[in-house]
């Protein structure tokens, strides 16, 4: 694998238009709007004012005074959204999810030694078809474990954690397929991919401190860090795959 630096200016790229994605989304979905509204020092102190009364009505077991309060809630109206901010929304978003899933991809040809390069990590239009599709199984599925309890949704979201590097190694299966292989792999290793994010839990702290006081100068350094050591536990796993030869690019 060739060195660091290349994979941190790949990642700072993704990172940027991941970014840039996400602010166009707060736009056209109306949240930056929204966010705008209630962020004025007046409207803030409001908010403050309402919660401390709503606390006392509660405290005080009063529901009368907390019913009537809960009808004054200060609280803007989310703005209307036109049809076409929602559809943009949506578009945004799913463009998102797709360039995430390729991010992982980046990473995967990367820890096999290949030349992959930053258009590496945005995939092509059939792979993103594939991405979306997968995500949306995976959604229903992991959201349907959380709603019978929060461990079998953590359990199936690490069934299907390697679900988008099952889908690049292996380009004629199907998302149910990928599924199903990304479920027989991880059968007895979840728990150490478990510890593994668990190792990672000091650094993302220390990532979350540094930046609130200065920059997100350790985000450019532990975001690929992170990304690599997943891509080697899949590696581990599927030493020979088939993702990473010349003449498979996403």
């Amino acid at each position: 694998m060739e060195n660091f630096g290349r994979i941190i200016l790949s990642s700072i790229v993704v990172t940027l238009v991941l970014f840039g994605l996400s602010m166009l989304s707060m736009r056209t979905s109306g949240v930056y709007e929204w966010v705008d509204k209630n962020s004025s020092v007046e409207q803030l102190n409001k908010m403050n004012a309402w919660m401390d009364e709503y606390r006392a009505a509660v405290i005080a077991n009063d529901e009368a005074a907390a019913e009537a309060l809960l009808k004054t809630n200060p609280l803007p109206v989310f703005p209307k959204v036109p049809t076409m901010g929602i559809v943009l929304t949506v578009l945004l978003e799913l463009a998102s999810t797709a360039i995430s899933a390729g991010y992982s991809g980046y990473f995967l040809k990367r820890v096999r030694g290949r030349d992959a390069g930053v258009r590496d990590a945005f995939p092509g239009f059939k792979n993103a078809v594939r991405i979306l599709i997968i995500n949306l199984f995976v959604g229903i599925a992991v959201g349907f474990g959380f709603l019978l309890f929060i461990v079998p949704g953590i359990i199936l979201s690490y069934r299907y954690r390697l679900v988008y590097y099952v889908m690049f190694d292996n380009p004629q299966m199907g998302p149910i397929a990928c599924m199903r292989e990304s479920g027989r792999l991880m059968r007895g290793n979840k728990a150490r991919l478990f510890r593994l994010d668990l190792s990672f839990l000091g650094w993302i702290i220390l990532a979350a401190v540094v930046s609130a006081i200065i920059l997100p100068v350790l985000d450019i350094w532990l975001t690929p860090y992170i990304e690599l050591s997943r891509a080697y536990f899949y590696l581990d796993l599927v030493p020979n795959g088939a993702y990473g030869r010349e003449d498979d690019r996403i």
